[in-house]
């Protein structure tokens, strides 16, 4: 799976209309001493016209003071964080000198094939050229990210007057990409064209076990992706959940619910937040 297909999606989205019951998603509900969290599975990019639509997630929303999610949308400032990007993404030399002369030859003849152009990606990281690859393909599908789970329960918090936060700032997950050995984001570049044509495909499958809350084939996914990086599942799901765990703790503490939006990998596997938080003492309920 690309590196966007990791890590800025940690899954897609989009409301497949198929004749199957309600959509399920994936939603749970932590007990604390006096209040609690819900914990919702996101997708981060969705076609146009495509929401959750839930009544236990309205359920949720409707019970809690606030929004917390891996970033404060609310508060993000695309402008600068472009800057910020555009500065990590050159600071080591660009593709070419990250692949060779020949390397570079063979992608930029591969994704031509696929009608992509690598020459305007000449000077930036082999991550930064991954998640660009990946977000032309998902454009060429219709998706975009101010469609997204995120997006739409901003601009609705923002209605409702709901507090807005977030659990780590768009600096740190840059820089967690950008700190990523070069010989791994090589690895990522080529996967993300690779994979660039069967994007339709896999979409499918995925969105649909996605909108089921599809908990094992999630978790199939979940290991069929990072088999090949491990150090990578360690860097941006393993390590980030044992960041996030204090603060929603610390939520849990409070008197007041709050709705927690994480990617829907966050939410699986034996050392996903829901597992985490068990181990922790706390009842955690599927809803």
């Amino acid at each position: 799976m690309s590196i966007r297909t990791i890590i800025a999606m940690l899954l897609l989205g989009s409301a497949i209309c198929r004749a199957d019951p309600a959509p399920r998603y994936l939603l749970w509900r932590v007990d604390g001493p006096a209040s609690h969290a819900y914990l919702l599975g996101s997708v981060h990019v969705l076609r146009n016209g495509d929401h959750v639509q839930s009544p236990a997630v309205e359920r949720a929303y409707a019970a809690s003071a606030s929004i917390v999610m891996e970033l404060d949308f609310d508060d993000l400032d695309a402008g600068a964080l472009g800057s910020v990007m555009a500065t990590k993404a050159t600071d080591r030399g660009g593709l070419i000198e990250s692949l060779g002369e020949e390397g570079y030859g063979r992608a930029a003849e591969q994704a031509a094939r696929l009608g992509l152009d690598l020459e305007p990606l000449r000077t930036v990281e082999p991550w930064f050229a991954a998640l660009s690859i990946t977000d032309m393909a998902l454009e060429k599908l219709g998706f975009d990210s101010s469609n997204g789970v995120e997006a739409d329960f901003t601009r609705r918090a923002r209605a409702d007057g709901k507090r807005i936060d977030g659990l780590e700032t768009p600096e740190f997950q840059i820089g967690l990409l950008d700190a990523l050995p070069v010989e791994q984001q090589r690895e990522l570049f080529y996967k993300s064209i690779e994979e660039a044509g069967q994007l339709p495909a896999l979409l499918d499958e995925l969105l649909d076990a996605w909108k089921r809350g599809d908990e094992r084939a999630l978790r199939d996914e979940l290991a069929t992706s990072f088999e090949p990086f491990p150090d990578l599942y360690r860097v941006l799901i393993v390590d980030r959940n044992e960041r996030w765990l204090p603060q929603i703790v610390e939520l849990l503490g409070g008197p007041k619910d709050h709705l927690v939006i994480v990617g829907a990998l966050h939410l699986i596997g034996e050392h996903s937040l829901i597992s985490l938080l068990e181990q922790r003492g706390y009842r955690v309920r599927r809803l």
